[in-house]
Order: C-alpha cells, then sequence, then structure tokens
C-alpha cells in the first residue's frame, strides 16, 4: 500500500513514466534524472541544435518532468532517452529531442534539437510545447535564439555560451568568434511569437498531457485493485490494419501499450508474431481463444476486409470472418 501511494505521487508529479517489461510483462517506473545511460556519439550529428534555455528557481524534477508531459502528447511519440537527453518523434518519424547542458545551484540549460528534415510547423509546435510546460512552474526563464554571422561569406554559428555571457551582461552585440562580424543579439525575453493556429494546437497538446497524467494514475489504481483481488486478467487480440504509419504506431505505442498496463494480456502481432518464421495463420486463431476483441475500425481496415486490395487484405478479412464466427 505505501509503495503504491509512493508511485501515484510520482506519476502525479510526472517524476517518472510507466514501461512495460516485453519479456515477463511487468510495468515497471522510468525515472528520466536517475538515467546514467550515454546517448550513441553516432547519433550526435543527426540532429541540429535549436533555441537554447536557461532556467532559474525551483528546478527539482524539471528535467523529469518535461520528458514526461512530452511523452504524453498526441503529437510526440518518446522513442528513446538517455543521461540529460530525450528524443521522440512524429509524423513521417520526424525526430525532435531536447537536452540539458549544464546544471548549477538553482540553473538549469537546456538545447531543443530537430532533424534536419524536420519543418518549421513542427519544430514551432514542439518549441511552444516546450516552452508552455516551463511556463506551468514557478521558474525564470531566458530563451537564446540560434545567432548566425550575417556576413554572406562566413555563416559561422556563434558559440551559445558566447551569447548567454553577452546577454548576461546586458549586452546586445556580439561579434563572429571567425571573421569579427558585429553581429546584432536577439532579446532573451521576447515570448515566442505563434500563430492561432500554432497557439490552438499548443493549449489542446497541453491540456491532453495533463489528462494523460491522470490517466496513467487511474491506470495504476486499477492494476493495483486487480492484483490485489487476484482477478484474472482477459486476453485481448487487437485487430488492425497495417499501412498507415501513425495509425500503426498508435496501435502499439498507446492502445497495446495502455492495456497491457492496466494488466490486460494483448495479443498484438508485433509483438508474439515478429519472429522468423512464424505462421501468420496460427496467428489469426488466436482470435479464437481469446477473451476480447479489439477492431481498431480505419477507412484502410474495411478496404482490406472487403478485400479490395488482394495482396495485402486477405489477414484482415481472415481476421473478422473469425471474429464473426466468435
Amino acid at each position: 500500500m505505501l509503495l503504491d501511494s509512493a508511485a501515484l505521487l510520482f506519476l502525479e508529479h510526472n517524476v517518472c513514466f510507466r514501461e512495460t517489461d516485453p519479456l515477463r510483462l511487468e510495468p515497471y517506473l522510468v525515472f528520466p534524472e536517475l538515467i546514467n545511460l550515454k546517448k550513441p556519439p553516432e547519433d550526435e550529428e543527426a540532429t541540429e541544435d535549436g533555441v537554447a534555455y536557461t532556467v532559474s528557481g525551483p528546478t527539482e524534477n524539471v528535467f523529469a518532468s518535461l520528458v514526461v508531459l512530452l511523452g504524453y502528447t498526441h503529437t510526440f511519440t518518446r522513442t528513446a532517452q538517455w543521461h540529460n537527453n530525450a528524443r521522440y518523434e512524429v509524423g513521417d518519424q520526424l525526430v525532435c529531442g531536447f537536452r540539458q547542458e549544464a546544471e548549477r545551484d538553482g540553473e538549469l540549460d537546456f538545447v531543443i534539437c530537430f532533424a534536419p528534415k524536420v519543418g518549421l510547423p513542427v519544430r514551432t509546435l514542439f518549441q511552444g510545447l516546450f516552452e508552455s510546460f516551463l511556463a506551468r512552474r514557478n521558474l525564470t526563464v531566458l530563451r537564446y535564439e540560434p545567432v548566425r554571422c550575417t556576413n554572406a561569406k562566413c555563416g559561422h554559428l556563434l558559440d551559445r555560451s558566447v551569447v548567454r555571457q553577452r546577454l548576461k551582461e546586458g549586452k546586445d552585440f556580439a561579434f563572429c568568434n571567425d571573421c569579427g562580424e558585429k553581429l546584432t543579439l536577439p532579446t532573451m525575453a521576447e515570448p515566442i511569437q505563434l500563430t492561432r493556429e500554432v497557439q490552438a494546437e499548443v493549449d489542446s497538446q497541453r491540456r491532453a498531457a495533463e489528462q494523460r497524467t491522470r490517466f496513467e494514475q487511474a491506470v495504476f489504481r486499477v492494476r493495483a485493485y486487480v492484483a490485489e483481488q487476484k482477478i484474472t486478467p482477459p486476453e485481448s487480440f487487437i485487430s488492425y490494419a497495417w499501412g498507415v504509419h501513425e495509425h500503426e504506431r498508435w496501435v502499439e505505442k498507446r492502445l497495446a501499450t495502455d492495456l497491457q498496463k492496466a494488466g490486460i494480456n494483448v495479443v498484438l502481432d508485433r509483438w508474439h508474431n515478429a519472429q522468423i518464421g512464424a505462421s501468420v495463420a496460427r496467428f489469426v486463431e488466436r482470435i479464437e481463444k481469446s477473451d476480447r476483441i479489439v477492431m481498431v475500425g480505419t477507412p484502410l481496415y474495411r478496404r482490406k476486409y472487403e478485400n479490395k486490395e488482394t495482396s495485402t487484405g486477405y489477414v484482415v478479412a481472415a481476421e473478422v470472418d473469425l471474429i464473426n464466427n466468435r
């Protein structure tokens, strides 16, 4: 009981998030601030740095809450985390992330980063969410936009530490490290300019993250109750259509994972039929023995059921036929 209460408190304050052991199918808590695994060096060149921040005030658990809340949004899916570093994906595997660069007494330095192919709309949304989550806490936030040399023959990116130091000294200019060009520095306190549409999306995603926090607590209570009452969890088969990356990711990373967190035994092809040589027909037959069936209805699912795509539709058609015969 004491451990459950402590876990609920951690989840409530976004200090950790829950994952499930793929082998033992047991849930566990991940505390981002306690991760010691370093980011692989080969990944360093896969992203480019964006805006930097210096945050001061009550900075306890700020990094952890940012990792958790960004992963709770409907748009950005948490794909990896390392020591002081987190990565997310959106859409067609577009990579966004952030890292904590330095920590001083009452101060933290953050940098957000993106894969080169990430467009301005996604960058603006990620930055807007990042800043909105920082704004929820009683913090002083200073933003440092990247400063690039205006000399057409140079284009050198000014070191962030130089930008921070010059602005801290009250200066509004600096000199390029390479060519000596005088550069105007952006104002630290100037708020990010969002269009009405982007602001609405930021607000929507922030609310989704807040609701997700409450959902995680509710699911934890459900699983604790099931364990306490010694209730045998049902087995649920998930039937869905392959072909749309976002749908596939939602089924695996959201739906199936959430059901598993609640203590339900999930039967999912990506988890149970991924081995080389596995029989698709035998896997589909598990529909007959499963306690519950979850059908993820999409336009593609209907087309495949009607077998209009003869090369790929037969599996969904076979699944639905078995479901109808239950």
